[in-house]
């Protein structure tokens, strides 16, 4: 492997965590506007911890 695919690895990689952060913070305010839609039902709003455990 040469220096320049070593680098591009890393740029991959980096390019994965923010999308992936992305994911986490569309995915929690998806579950956010669920939870003030339905304020009084909780049981069908997933809690937001057992999602972003799922993602990383």
């Amino acid at each position: 492997m040469e220096a320049s695919d070593l680098k591009r690895i890393r740029e991959l990689k980096a390019e994965n965590v923010k999308f992936k952060r992305m994911y986490a913070n569309l995915t929690l305010e998806n579950i956010l506007m669920k939870a003030a839609a339905f304020r009084d039902d909780y049981s069908r709003v997933e809690h937001p911890f057992h999602v972003i455990e799922r993602i990383f």
